[in-house]
């Protein structure tokens, strides 16, 4: 009678090879110091056909199978594709000309990141986390994990349609690495600052400034900072009406009091106070 975990190996391997049939993907296969892709001929198919579909030279390919360049390739024959610094990523750096093709892993019972990374070339768990939009907590067993990237010639390899750019780093203040940040960038001359020390997108730095405050316009015509216009009532005043402030002397109105209103016309008629 088989154990438990022979039986859930034998499930887990059926599986596998179920996704495989269902997807495109490439699968990795092995451990750090050997992995490889799996790779089944079609027709048509030779050593040099399937060294430029996953960029490796006939003669790296032929060593890793240990068979000789001689022996031809036959329909359903399966082929172990080393990845090499020269045709895998897990830095998601790529020369001029290559694309980016992710590869996966099937998450086993009982893995974890840590085991994950350490099987995969010791690839950053970061890394793991950003490529996949996931945590060390939520991954699980049958989960497809990006461990990496299969760089190929743009030019010659089928495989470039599928390609993907990896998620990148986000540097200090959640801006992502070569791409914008969430916040919204005002218009040039909006007068809105948007740099750090006050300096208004596409306008001119503001000493002293805050940064995100905004940056105040010219004054109004007319005006000075200290200098109050005249009041339209007192036009003979500078100041307007702060606190306290009286009208002009000539403006008063005389107050009618003893003798004074039989001298003043307007205190006879009751006008005066």
């Amino acid at each position: 009678m088989r154990s438990p975990s022979a039986v859930l190996l034998l499930i887990s391997c059926f599986f596998i090879k179920f996704a495989r049939s269902q997807s495109n993907e490439l699968l990795v296969e092995g451990q750090t110091g050997k992995l490889y892709l799996e790779h089944t001929v079609v027709a048509k198919e030779n050593w040099y056909s399937v060294g430029r579909l996953y960029n490796i030279t006939p003669k790296e390919l032929t060593a890793f199978n240990q068979v000789a360049l001689t022996q031809p390739l036959t329909i359903g024959q399966k082929l172990e594709i080393p990845l090499t610094a020269v045709n895998f990523s897990q830095t998601g750096q790529k020369a001029a000309g290559e694309t980016l093709v992710p590869v996966y892993y099937v998450i086993q019972e009982k893995e974890w990141m840590y085991r994950i990374s350490v099987n995969h070339n010791k690839v950053p768990i970061p890394n793991l986390e950003k490529w996949n939009n996931v945590n060390k907590d939520q991954i699980h067993a049958g989960l497809h994990l990006i461990v990496g990237y299969l760089k190929v010639k743009t030019a010659l390899s089928a495989l470039a349609a599928s390609g993907a750019a990896p998620a990148v780093a986000a540097a200090k203040g959640g801006t992502p690495v070569g791409g914008e940040s969430g916040a919204k960038v005002a218009a040039p001359g909006s007068g809105v600052a948007g740099a750090k020390g006050g300096a208004p997108v596409g306008g001119t730095p503001v000493a002293g400034a805050k940064a995100g405050a905004p940056v105040a316009g010219p004054a109004a015509p007319g005006r000075h900072r200290g200098v109050r216009p005249p009041h339209p009532a007192w036009p003979g005043r500078m100041g307007g009406a702060s606190r306290g402030a009286q009208p002009h002397r000539s403006m008063r109105t005389p107050r009618c009091r003893g003798n004074i209103p039989d001298l003043i016309p307007d205190c006879r008629h009751g006008i005066g106070g």
